[in-house]
Order: structure tokens, then C-alpha cells, then sequence
């Protein structure tokens, strides 16, 4: 039997196919789920769409003026950020990788633990305007504590919050595998606690983040 000349071109379509057909939107009025982690997730604030890359990834884009940041000073108090959350167990890993489209200053993405309006945490890659840093913020009955770490690469770096009790920690890699602890603290989180992702795009039009090889892990205390 002679080999079709056309199967090169079928398979890649198939490929391209299988590939376009994982992606799709959600807004703010449905539930979903990926693969990856075993919970439904919500869109908080906003009917931005959500876009479902694969069983591990997803891409959420923030539009102009928005913003998760409580400053030290207390001179205001922004949390308009698009979110998408879960209820995760009271003991937990969450990593991903994170990809920002940098357009304008403090664009970015985070890892966030979210209670309420007076308590969260968040570890956030964001671009200041001429360098990429880390900002991670630990928020109690609205008093915020700041810190910030230098980026190792301007255009990904991958981020994990882990939760073991009352104590959390976050920690930033080049590569996935080899983590850095940046920053060790005490959360005590209500039993509303939500966890993901969050989007800003405080002084620009938009920015769009690729959430990737996202790993979610229940941990026994």
C-alpha cells in the first residue's frame, strides 16, 4: 500500500485542531474548572473572559484601571483586579508559571490567598517600567506589609504560595523545579479563604496573563 501524500497535512491540522478546540471563554455568570485542580473556580470582579488554554493553563486579561494593592501608607485602597478563585484544603501547594504581556507600568499577574476586602495575600510579577520585580504583600484587618524581590527574567518566572496550617510561604524559581524562599509569614485565614490568580493593569489599557503548568496539591498539616 502506497503512503497517502496528503497525511503530513491531515496530522497537523488534527494536532492544530485538538490544540484550538481545549480553548474556549468564561465569564463571570459561569463556574469552570481545569484539570489540573480538582475545584470549581469563579471570576471575581468584572465579566472579563476567561480563556482555557489546556488541562494546565489559562490566560485572564485585566482591563485599564485595575488594580489589587492596599499601599503601607494607607493613602488608598484599590481591588477591582480581575480574579478567578477556589476553595482550596486548609493545607496546600499552589505553583504556576506566569507570562505577562508587560505594556505599562505596574502591569502584571500573582499567586493570591483571599479571605476579604481586609484579608489577603499575594505574591505578583509585575513590570515597574523599566524592570520586572516581585511584590508580595501580606494584608491583616487592612494593615499591609510589603516586600519586593528582584525578578530573574523580565518575561516569566514561576511562582508558588504554600500554605502549611497558619504558616505560608511564597517562593519564585527560574525553571519549575529549583525554588527560592522568598518570604515566610503567619496567615490565619477564615474558612472562606479563596485561592488563584488575580490580572492588573493599573495605569494601562490591559494586560494579558498566561497562567501555565499549574500544580495544585492538597498537604496534610
Amino acid at each position: 500500500m502506497k503512503p497517502c501524500k496528503y497525511f503530513p497535512a491531515v496530522l497537523l491540522f488534527c494536532i492544530a485542531f485538538s490544540c484550538t478546540a481545549q480553548k474556549r471563554t468564561i465569564d463571570d455568570k459561569d463556574a469552570f474548572s481545569i484539570k489540573a485542580v480538582p475545584h470549581s473556580w469563579k471570576l471575581w470582579e468584572g465579566t472579563v473572559p476567561v480563556e482555557i488554554v489546556s488541562d494546565s493553563s489559562f490566560a485572564l486579561t485585566a482591563g485599564k484601571g485595575t488594580d489589587l494593592h492596599y499601599p503601607a501608607s494607607g493613602s488608598f485602597r484599590h481591588r477591582n483586579a480581575p480574579k478567578v478563585l477556589f476553595t482550596p484544603a486548609n493545607s496546600f501547594e499552589l505553583s504556576a508559571r506566569l507570562q505577562p504581556r508587560f505594556g505599562n507600568r505596574y502591569d502584571g499577574g500573582a499567586l493570591l490567598l483571599y479571605s476579604d476586602t481586609t484579608q489577603w495575600v499575594k505574591i505578583l510579577f509585575q513590570w515597574t517600567g523599566d524592570k520586572a520585580i516581585l511584590g508580595m504583600s501580606v494584608v491583616k484587618e487592612g494593615i499591609t506589609d510589603d516586600s519586593y524581590y528582584a525578578a530573574l527574567d523580565s518575561s516569566k518566572v514561576y511562582l508558588k504560595l504554600k500554605k502549611t496550617g497558619d504558616v505560608c510561604a511564597f517562593y519564585m524559581s527560574a525553571n519549575g523545579i529549583t525554588w527560592n524562599l522568598t518570604r515566610q509569614f503567619v496567615y490565619k485565614a477564615s474558612p472562606y479563604t479563596g485561592l488563584g490568580f488575580y490580572v492588573q493593569s493599573p495605569v494601562g489599557t490591559q494586560c494579558r496573563v498566561l497562567f501555565s503548568e499549574i500544580h495544585y496539591t492538597a498537604l496534610r498539616p
